[in-house]
Order: structure tokens, then sequence, then C-alpha cells
């Protein structure tokens, strides 16, 4: 786990989104976790994967963040929640409900 990962996750990103997205952080913790932001205009996405390989995504969070919007198993279902959430602008079904997974 750490660059390894993190790289292939940013080129991954990078290939769905090209240059309508900018990288903005992106980390690999010791621990295998990694965390990486990404902008598209004024719209941010912070991707978050706990080394049990499960993945966190929020959308333009607050100072206040306390948890993502929605946990996932892997990379391919974020990236398609943020090409999704960002082609309509609108949160999901379950975001909507309020009974979107947090961690």
């Amino acid at each position: 786990m750490g660059a390894d990962e993190l790289d292939a996750a940013t080129r991954a990103i990078r290939a769905t989104f090209g240059g309508e997205v900018q990288i903005i952080d992106s980390f690999a913790f010791s621990s295998g976790a990694l965390s990486i932001t990404i902008r598209r205009g004024t719209s941010f996405a912070v991707l978050d994967r706990h080394p049990s390989s499960r993945w966190g995504v929020s959308f333009d969070p607050d100072h206040g963040f306390t948890g993502h919007h929605r946990v996932v198993d892997s990379l391919a279902e974020v990236v398609d929640l943020i090409r999704r959430r960002w082609a309509t602008g609108a949160l999901d079904e379950a975001e909507q409900a309020g009974s979107a997974p947090t961690t």
C-alpha cells in the first residue's frame, strides 16, 4: 500500500476526467490510508481510502467535516459517483433521503 496505490488512483482520476479536474492534494499515509482532493471549477470532492480498501467520498465538505457522504468498495465506484454528481449537480437518492452511509 502507499505511494503505488496513490499513483494508480490519481492516474485513474486523470484518465476519467482529463483536464476537467485539478488534483489539489494527494497523500499516502504510513497506515495505508489514501487521501485525494480534486476540484472542478468551484466544486470539490474529497476521496479517502481506508486501509481496508473501502473508499469514502464527500462533495464540497465544509470546515466542520465529520464524515463522508458515501462509502463504497472501489475506486471505480468513487469515480462513477463523482462523475454522476458533477454531471447532474444533484445528490443521489440515498443522500437525498439522508440515509447515505458515512464513516
